[in-house]
């Protein structure tokens, strides 16, 4: 070792210095890779529409006596129907399933199924409830990040009876 060597080993200065440039590179490195991670994985990219406080629920209308129905072959019966709000939406994106079970009363549970359009599949249960109200009509308010093409109905619990499917492109 030359003289000048030992010297700078001995000073203060000369290890701070060292130290401080050593901190600096692995903090640049560790930094930018973390950055790089985080940028390929998407997680800032998220931009999910904000939650709306819980709604007053809408005024019932006053109940009208309803005639005696009279008997009607299936074939005459009003079939159940169902509408989306939006049938290409983006992920995370709000949209409502809206329709009626005709013959239904007031209060009766409805399930939201869904299964993958195309898909030769059983249908599963979408954690989503909602009740009839008057004269059969019901409103769903829903959203899913699952991307693809999605088939929705709405199963009557009590009565067993099902929606035709309609069809929504998430993404």
């Amino acid at each position: 070792m030359t003289p000048d060597e030992r010297e700078r080993r001995g000073n203060p200065a000369w290890f701070a210095t060292r130290f401080a440039l050593t901190g600096l590179v692995i903090g640049s490195v560790l930094g930018l890779g973390g950055a790089a991670l985080v940028s390929a994985s998407g997680i800032g990219g998220v931009d999910l529409p904000p939650i709306a406080a819980p709604t007053t629920p809408e005024p019932t209308k006053a109940a009208k006596p309803k005639p005696a129905p009279k008997p009607k072959s299936p074939e005459e019966a009003p079939k159940p129907s169902i509408e989306a709000s939006s049938t290409q939406v983006s992920p995370g994106e709000r949209f409502f399933l809206t329709g009626e079970f005709p013959d239904s009363d007031a209060g009766q549970t409805l399930q939201v199924e869904v299964r993958d359009v195309g898909e030769d599949q059983d249908w599963d249960d979408f954690p989503i409830q909602t009740k009839t109200r008057d004269g059969g009509e019901f409103k769903a308010e829903l959203y899913t990040s699952r991307t693809g093409g999605r088939e929705f109905r709405i199963k009557n619990v009590v009565t067993g009876l099902s929606t035709p499917t309609v069809e929504v492109e998430i993404g």
